[in-house]
This record gives structure tokens, sequence and C-alpha cells, in this order.
């Protein structure tokens, strides 16, 4: 039996049949699957006059993917937003990934940690049952992935020789440790008694000090310990008043944020596609634009509204409780799983994707802005979360050089805390 980890937080959800997935993402299939889909003989009048499969070359490589109509849906999603080949074969008969969508089983040597695509309307708006009624199917999936993708297994049945994600540079640390961080890391985001966006800057100085300390030094659960005791202090150290008196980012880092917020709001396929679907041309207009950060917001999505770029920096109100406990919800997921670094993110070392998180954060506080100028709080943040978690984990321009080369300087500059300060306020 696989081991899944403890959750990180109290989440919900269950498929509500809304079709985001099937109209929004490629399923991209293993042999046996590819092979089960023809034996079950799809014919092209059952499919809307279209295979059921197609071939996806890219440009060293191909792949075998559930075939789409020319609106973008899967070519097995129906009228009622129900799956044909659940509705004629049955549950067991989808291939793993639409069976798992929207969780992400994370690999961590002795078990699993989940994760979870927020770009799945019912996970940010946690409808549904509890995560503890979806063990049994999860480790059902994680006996099915480790088969499907031939990953090697130990004596005891779980993932062999599975290495943990760098902490910096070319240094890694057992996965005891690499765990016991993630955990530390979650404290000051428990903390109910102060605003969401002081927790989230009380982070950025907790793994401040972290990344500082010699932890391959230290047995587990002296990290722990000493996660325990340097958050305890924050209270004293780190406050609103020293949040709000934060310089703001300069004109290299809001350049850089404007660019990386392009990257998190573009929707490229699917009904929600934006300014993409107007070709190339518009796609270079926007990307200046972005550069600009004056004037009318280009419509990377259809969710934004019409909008100004100014309306991103205007002061957020204290957040209501609902919107504070969503965005509780989604930063423990995604620390607390570790589904911010190493093989599910681009391979990226831990630190960097801390870094690359708070940034995640301060894009996602300025799309809150703007779409709550039409939307109720509570929608905006669902809607803000959607669409950035499209891009989270998932997205290769986020694991680019070039990227990764512009999260480097804004945390050699310090312009991770201002945006995180500036864009908490």
């Amino acid at each position: 039996m696989q081991t899944i980890l403890p959750l990180p937080t109290l989440q919900s959800w269950d498929c509500h049949t809304c079709g985001t997935c099937c109209k929004e993402y490629l399923v991209t299939l293993s042999l046996g699957e590819a092979n089960r889909i023809l034996e079950q003989g799809w014919t092209k009048e059952e499919l809307g006059g279209l295979d059921p499969l197609r071939v996806k070359k890219g440009l060293f490589s191909k792949k075998t993917v559930l075939n789409h109509d020319a609106e973008g849906s899967c070519v097995f999603l129906d009228k009622g937003g129900r799956c044909r080949i659940h509705a004629k074969h049955g549950y067991e008969s989808k291939p793993l990934p639409c069976k798992l969508f929207p969780f992400i089983l994370i690999p961590t040597g002795g078990g699993w940690s989940v994760g979870m695509r927020y770009a799945c309307p019912s996970a940010s708006a946690s409808l549904g049952r509890p995560m503890p009624e979806h063990l049994v199917d999860l480790r059902k999936f994680a006996e099915e992935l480790l088969v499907r993708d031939a990953i090697p297994i130990n004596a005891t049945g779980t993932c062999a020789e599975v290495k943990p994600p760098q902490v910096e540079g070319n240094s890694f640390l057992e996965w005891e440790k690499v765990l016991a961080m993630a955990k530390g890391l979650t404290i000051p985001l428990l903390d109910r008694k102060v605003p969401f966006s002081l927790r989230m800057f009380r982070l950025f100085h907790l793994a401040s000090d972290l990344r500082k300390a010699k932890l391959s030094n230290l047995e587990a659960t002296k990290i722990e310990e000493l996660c325990t005791i340097l958050a305890k202090h924050l209270p004293a150290t780190v406050t609103a008043s020293q949040r709000d008196q934060t310089t703001k980012p300069n004109w290299v880092g809001r350049v850089l944020f404007r660019q990386l917020a392009a990257i998190c709001l573009r929707k490229d396929h699917g009904p929600n596609r934006g300014v993409a679907e107007q070709g190339r041309l518009a796609l270079f207009g926007a990307a200046w634009a972005f550069v600009k950060g004056r004037g009318p917001l280009p419509k990377m999505h259809k969710w934004l509204p019409d909008a100004d770029f100014r309306l991103g920096e205007e002061p957020v109100e204290n957040l209501p409780l609902e919107v504070e406990r969503i965005f509780e919800r989604y930063y423990l997921m995604k620390v607390g799983s570790l589904q911010f670094c190493g093989p599910t993110f681009f391979n990226m070392p831990f630190w960097e994707g801390i870094d690359l998180t708070l940034l995640i954060y301060s894009v996602q506080m300025w799309t809150y802005r703007i779409l709550k100028s039409n939307l109720g709080e509570t929608e905006a943040a669902q809607k803000a979360l959607s669409i950035i978690d499209d891009h989270y984990g998932f997205n290769r321009v986020l694991g680019t050089f070039r990227q990764r080369l512009a999260y480097r300087i804004l945390g050699a500059t310090n312009q991770i805390e201002r945006l995180v300060a500036w864009y908490g306020k």
C-alpha cells in the first residue's frame, strides 16, 4: 500500500462536471492507455467525425494525446459535460491523468505528498468531500502511476532512488530534512491572528533566515525545532509597520514583475483564451504593454475585465475572512506538499522555488485587485487562483533559463521582499 503523507491544509474537492479540464488541457497517454482506448472501438460518428486520438509532434519528440474538436474540447466530452469513456466503459477505463486531476502526486522517497491544481474551479472553491475521503483513491492512483510510468520501486513498494530536490546550487539534503523545512515554512501561514498579507511577508523572512543556516549539520527534528524558534520570534521582529514601510519595488523590479504577470495571465487555448486568438502581432503588442505598465490592460485571459494597469496598484482593504481562507489553503498546499520544487516544478531547487512562489503571490494579489473591480471579492479570489495556477508548475516558460535569471535578479536586488510587501498592502 502506498503511503500518502498528511495533507498540509483542510481542502475539499469533488468533480462538478464543469468540463474545464476537458476543454483546457491535452491529456498525454501512455502506450497502454492509447491501446486501451483504441480497443474500445470508438467510431467517428460517436465522436463528431473525429478520431479518438492524435499524435502531437514536438521539436524532438512526439506524444499521443486525446483528440480535441475545433472548439478545443476533448472529443470524449459530451454535451452534458460528462466523459463518454466513463459513461460507456466505466470510471476505471479512463486514462490515469483524467482520474487524477486535479490532484498531483509528488514522490518524496518514502511516500507521496499531495498537491492540487486550483485551475479546477471546484478546487479553488474547495467544493466537495474532505481530502481524507479521497485517500483510498489516491493510494490506488499512486500504484497506477508507478506502473504507468515504469517507476522503480524498493522493497517497501514505494519509489526507489527518488532524489530530493536541490536545496540551492548543487547541494542536497535528505528527504526527511527537506520535508522538515517545508513543514517549518508553513508555520507563519497558520497564524490566523494576523492578516494573510503579513503572514506571507513573514514567510519571506523565515525563508531568508533558514537559507542562511547550515541545515546540513542538523537532524530533521532539529530543523523543525529551529523553524519553530525562528517563527516564534517573527511577531516581534517582522511587523505590519515594517512591511508597510518597506521600499516600493524599483523600476527593474516592476518590469520583471509585470513580465511574470503576463506569463501567468496568458491563456492560449480553450474557451477562455485571450488576445492569443488574435495572432502573434496582438501578443507582441500585449507584451510591450506589460513592459510599459501604462494604459489599458491587454485581455490575456477572457476573465479579465476592461481595466487600466493602475487598477493593479491600488491598495487593498483588509481581505474578507473567506478570501483569507482561500489564499491560506492555496499556499499551505503548495508549500507543505513540496509542489514548489523538484521534478514536479521544473526541477527547481528548494529556495528558488520558494522565491518564485512568493512572486506568484504578488502576481495573484495584483490579479485579485483587477478582478474584484467587477466581481465579488470571493469570486475574484477564486478566479485569480484559477488563472495563476493554470501555469504554476505547468507552464514550462516559468522554468526557462531566462525566467530563472529574472528570479535571481529580483532576489539579489531585494525586490522579492518589496513586491511581497507592496502587493500585500
